[in-house]
């Protein structure tokens, strides 16, 4: 069981208690499995990383691999375990187009907090979904996603929906305050009596969800069909008609989302197009 202290080395998809996943403490660039944390305030042409003792602009760099610049890149909010370095190796291990050169900046949002879903994974994890609450707020990471990144995260982030939000309710570390960006999100909460449930891994402020390890959610769950932990997550990865009734099971516990402040997208654009 892994609450506290989760292991660097460890994905959601080596076991479902990592979920989300162990995240930098600032905002990086991923490049060729290690992470070069980013420097730069208020504008996004600023930042730049150390590499070999030297400093380089990010644009830079992205030009000497061949690679989108961060104007031409797409802003997608990450607030489940697109930030965990063993997620990220994990997912883009067979993308050798997609997986090198992610950037991820990290930023806090308002009046919202990232919360459990009511839906399960192949991988055995209750995955996480935004909630709108009031005074609440939350971590969240802005990913720029070149074109290949962005097609292949719309393939593993099914069954969620892109939406749009021009509410500047998201601020980064660096002092931006984008008006336009995207995200993956799914319509139904998980809540017991009630009661909404949020990751101890995601720090939050003034959020009234209540606080619950991955790994005690699945023992919940599990519970539910009487069946061990282990066992259950073993049946969940290995057994699709299990898996239907554990996801038809969750529906007992699935509260409709409504968002206000996101909107059906017509066309995804860039931080150029979008005029961030």
């Amino acid at each position: 069981m892994y609450t506290i202290h989760k292991p660097l080395y460890l994905s959601a998809y080596d076991h479902p208690d990592i979920y989300p996943g162990p995240a930098p403490e600032k905002s990086y660039l991923y490049m060729n499995g290690s992470i070069y944390f980013l420097q730069g305030t208020k504008d996004l042409s600023t930042l730049s990383v150390v590499i070999n003792r030297k400093r380089i602009k990010l644009n830079e760099l992205l030009r000497k691999h061949g690679a989108a610049s961060i104007e031409e890149r797409y802003p997608i909010l990450s607030y489940g375990s697109n930030a965990c370095l063993a997620q990220l190796k994990h997912k883009y291990q067979s993308e050798s187009k997609a997986g090198n050169l992610l950037i991820n900046l990290r930023g806090e949002i308002s009046e919202t907090d990232v919360v459990y879903s009511s839906t399960i994974t192949r991988y055995g994890a209750i995955p996480a979904t935004l909630a709108p609450m009031k005074g609440a707020k939350c971590q969240v990471w802005l990913s720029l996603l070149d074109e290949n990144q962005f097609k292949h995260m719309i393939q593993t982030e099914k069954p969620y929906s892109l939406a749009l939000s021009t509410a500047k309710k998201l601020h980064l570390e660096n002092g931006i305050r984008p008006s336009c960006y995207y995200a993956f999100l799914y319509n139904q909460v998980l809540s017991v009596e009630g009661s909404l449930f949020r990751y101890p891994d995601i720090p939050a402020s003034e959020s009234i969800a209540i606080q619950v390890w991955q790994a005690h959610m699945l023992m919940f769950i599990s519970s539910l069909f009487k069946m061990e932990k282990k066992r259950f997550i073993q049946k969940v990865k290995t057994n699709d008609r299990f898996r239907g009734k554990v996801f038809k099971a969750l529906q007992r516990f699935a509260k409709p989302v409504k968002w206000d402040d996101w909107q059906k997208v017509d066309k995804v654009l860039t931080w150029k197009e979008s005029k961030n």
